[in-house]
């Protein structure tokens, strides 16, 4: 849900170039931000939204210095109030609390926090739930990529119980999508929210990651915010474009710099999916297409345009398109001059700044 600056929202630039999320969860301690949590009547008083805010925060604290005992332990007693009190959101934030606390000194923690959030599930509220998928996604996603180097030769059985530490990548693949689709299932509902109450907690978590800054609006709701998730999860191509196409149809009507932003998602995505893999379902990707988009924004004053030179100058610096030159051993040329421009048009903004860098470089 895992908002931070524009530097880190790229796959490539904000997803692919630097993965800093190593959290697959962000805090609901956002859904207590002017809204009413509807509790069961219980023998003693529930606790109010004040007080669960606080002690989230105090929690945050803890994990900051590295006490992460200690927010365990306060963590766990919230959770349990949580529980008796059947507050469907104070649950999933006091377990998402306790699978970042627990990570970092419990040799179980993998399997307590997956165990936890199963149980979760079907005492959660719809919006709660939806978050709780997403964090089963990335819980799953992260399994996968750490199980890439095993060798699945040795794995010889996919049955129904197999311990989910063994299970084949395409076991991982499945379950992850199955929690993906979950957690968009009320678009209606993801839309209802606004995100830009959330920076101060959403910015510590992967989904939270979806929301820079610097961009806020890139992501006017919560529904932007998941999709951009789903889009890191997945591992499938065509599920990605899936994804990326339907944000892009969703906000065509809205102002440039967003239609911008999700139009650089789109052609970065293809620019980057390599032509010869066997899977690739898109067509070929020239220099000239990519010119369709700049020129298409070319009037754009918006410090995002120079995202698209960045684009296509590290295409040329990979190689992508020497087969377009008359002499292949010059590509290093087009991609310096091409950064070149994307500096030039935007000096001061973060994709200038990596324009320049990429030029000094060659």
């Amino acid at each position: 849900m895992k908002m931070i600056s524009s530097a880190c929202f790229k796959k490539g630039a904000f997803f692919s170039s630097c993965r800093l999320i190593v959290l697959f969860a962000f805090s609901l301690t956002f859904l207590y931000e002017g809204a009413a949590q509807t509790k069961k009547t219980v023998a003693t008083t529930p606790h109010t939204a004040d007080y669960y805010a606080a002690q989230w925060e105090q929690i945050d604290k803890l994990i900051d210095i590295s006490y992460y005992d200690s927010a365990y332990t306060i963590a766990s007693s919230l959770f349990a109030a949580a529980q008796k009190e059947d507050d469907s959101r104070a649950m999933l934030t006091a377990a998402y609390y306790l699978a970042v606390a627990e990570r970092s000194y419990r040799d179980d923690a993998n399997d307590s926090t997956l165990a936890r959030y199963q149980a979760l599930l079907p005492r959660l509220q719809p919006l709660a739930r939806m978050v709780c998928h997403a964090f089963l996604a990335d819980f799953y996603h992260d399994c996968l990529f750490k199980a890439q180097w095993r060798d699945y030769d040795d794995i010889a059985s996919n049955e129904e119980d197999l311990d989910y530490k063994l299970w084949p990548a395409e076991r991982y693949k499945q379950e992850i999508q199955r929690h993906l689709d979950s957690s968009l299932a009320d678009t209606a509902l993801l839309r209802s929210i606004d995100p830009s109450t959330l920076q101060p907690l959403l910015r510590k978590s992967k989904i939270g990651m979806a929301m820079p800054s610097q961009l806020l609006h890139i992501t006017p709701t919560l529904y932007e915010s998941m999709m951009l998730h789903a889009i890191e999860c997945c591992d499938n191509t065509k599920q990605k474009e899936h994804y990326l196409n339907r944000l892009r149809a969703a906000h065509q009507a809205s102002d440039e710099e967003l239609r911008l932003y999700y139009d650089a998602e789109y052609v970065e995505l293809r620019v980057n999916q390599p032509s010869y893999k066997r899977d690739n379902p898109f067509p070929a990707v020239t220099p000239a297409w990519v010119d369709s988009f700049i020129t298409l924004y070319q009037q754009s004053t918006s410090p995002l345009l120079a995202r698209l030179y960045l684009i296509k100058a590290r295409a040329y610096y990979n190689g992508r398109w020497n087969h377009t030159l008359a002499n292949p051993a010059d590509y290093l040329k087009p991609a310096h001059d091409i950064a070149m421009q994307g500096y030039r048009l935007s000096p001061e903004s973060t994709y200038g700044k990596e324009c320049h860098r990429l030029a000094l470089g060659i």
